[in-house]
């Protein structure tokens, strides 16, 4: 199943997002936290 790979990069916060698309016209989107979050002061 072919899939695009996407890396989101914020202020403090970075996810890896998949994207699959299978037979059908619907998409799953995962979406896996690769560094936490920092809380403001």
């Amino acid at each position: 199943m072919p899939f695009i790979m996407s890396v989101q990069i914020m202020p403090g916060a970075m996810a890896l997002t998949f994207t699959f698309f299978g037979p059908s016209s619907l998409a799953a989107v995962l979406v896996m936290p690769m560094t936490p979050a920092f809380e403001a002061e």
